[in-house]
């Protein structure tokens, strides 16, 4: 784990399973803020913000689990997708997160890829849901 984490993560990330024990969906407990660095906005994600953290495919989860020194990293980029950020935006953050979490460049390389070219169902599905509310 990177040394440095509390400088870009300085909240603990605090979940709480819900939806009766779905291992899929955990809530914010308290608000979670990324410092990305230098020139970026913080990043806040408020208490009761839902994530599935990674969203790793069934046959993949062999070599990255859906949690892990990468989870901070998948909430900050749950949250860019769900308030819609922009995709790009989300994915590029992503990898910054992915990097500042301590990830190692193949994980890294490997999640960033496949967000940014399997991301788009989920990233138009939440600029959809925002339309309707």
């Amino acid at each position: 784990m990177n040394k440095n984490i509390r400088h870009y993560f300085p909240d603990y990330l605090r979940v709480e399973s819900i939806f009766g024990g779905d291992w899929r969906n955990w809530q914010l407990v308290s608000r979670f803020r990324y410092l990305p660095g230098p020139g970026f906005k913080t990043i806040s994600v408020p208490a009761g913000f839902i994530t599935d953290f990674a969203s790793i495919p069934w046959f993949l989860r062999s070599i990255i689990s859906v949690w892990g020194n990468h989870g901070p990293a998948a909430v900050i980029h749950d949250y860019l997708y769900a308030t819609c950020a922009g995709k790009l935006y989300a994915d590029w953050m992503f990898l910054r997160a992915l990097k500042q979490s301590g990830c190692c460049a193949a994980k890294r390389w490997a999640m960033f890829s496949g967000v940014l070219a399997a991301g788009w169902f989920a990233y138009w599905n939440h600029k959809r849901k925002n339309k309707k509310g």
